[in-house]
């Protein structure tokens, strides 16, 4: 095992690096450049000049990108361009309400995919399994902009059960802080139970068919047991590669769901950051955001190993 984790994450450094060089290069090969951008088109040569200069955008590629890099490690991100505040100041203020939001969007996710992909491949073929699928299809198709609104009309304006917006921090408040990250919460995780459910779905049947799965019933065991030890460990693979995958939705669904519910988080940030072309706080927040993707995905390999000896064996 300490060798396949070795191995996995020999193979994420040089991801990391493509990575940072991706993030780098798309933020200097804006139209103008970034001290252009930020400025605005009726800056004069000299404005944009000084700019450059304040922003190192004169020195060569490489020695952009190093000092760049080398001030992240040190947490270094660089300054907000108009509030010349340090931009990893920023993100510690802004990471905590997405990260909040990712982890109860996928824990409602997997809780209920996994639940419904069960369930619908138990009772194959019946009015159980249509309904799963029916609705299964139907969190797919849904947008999630669209479910967001509906959620506020009915739960926040119709019933006044929910708060439409706002945020409190988990810590100080938490009965308030639970009720405000419900609504988000369910806006960003249907689309992904969707997607769960039907994987999960599939690969219940695929397993559920198995040799081995008859030879445990014709032990006698207990059908509880059939499934939650020995169908459902095996089905997990694929379920967990999409749930892996499902990070990228979260992350980039975030930012329609931050700006619905009017959640400071990173990704109201990377849009107010947009429209204002306060580029390095944009080249923060897609850095931080790609980092966590490539962190999970690094997780979701290592897990590969725990539940199937196989592959960490190869």
């Amino acid at each position: 095992m300490t060798a396949y984790i070795i191995r996995r994450l020999l193979i994420t450094v040089p991801t990391i690096v493509l990575v940072t060089v991706v993030i780098f290069a798309i933020m200097r090969s804006m139209p103008g450049g970034p001290a252009q951008a930020m400025l605005g088109d009726q800056a004069t040569p000299e404005a944009i000049k000084a700019m450059e200069q304040r922003l190192g955008l004169d020195q060569p590629f490489h020695v952009q990108y190093l000092a760049w890099v080398g001030n992240a490690l040190r947490g270094d991100l660089g300054r907000s361009a108009f509030g010349n505040q340090p931009v990893s100041e920023i993100l510690l203020q802004r990471i905590p309400p997405t990260v909040e939001l990712a982890i109860l969007a996928m824990l409602f996710s997997v809780a209920i995919g996994i639940t419904a992909g069960v369930t619908a491949a138990v009772y194959h073929n019946s009015r159980i399994d249509a309904a799963a699928s029916v609705l299964a299809i139907l969190g797919v198709s849904t947008p999630s902009f669209w479910l967001g609104i509906m959620l506020v009309l009915v739960f926040s304006i119709w019933l006044r059960w929910l708060p439409s917006m706002g945020y409190t921090n988990l810590f100080i408040a938490p009965e308030t802080n639970v009720r405000q990250m419900i609504l988000p919460s369910l806006t960003l995780g249907a689309v992904m139970a969707a997607v769960v459910a039907r994987q999960t779905r599939g690969a219940m049947l695929d397993v559920l068919y198995q040799d081995y799965i008859r030879t445990a019933r014709a032990k006698g065991l207990v059908e509880r047991v059939v499934l939650t030890r020995h169908a459902l460990g095996n089905a997990l693979i694929p379920v967990v590669t999409i749930v892996g995958l499902q990070l990228g939705q979260v992350l980039s669904g975030a930012v329609v769901v931050e700006t619905i519910f009017a959640l400071p988080g990173s990704g109201q940030l990377l849009v107010s950051s947009i429209f204002t072309r306060d580029f390095p706080i944009v080249q923060a927040v897609v850095l931080v955001m790609a980092l966590i993707f490539t962190a999970v995905n690094l997780a979701v390999d290592l897990l590969y190993g725990v539940l199937d000896p196989r592959v960490r064996l190869s």
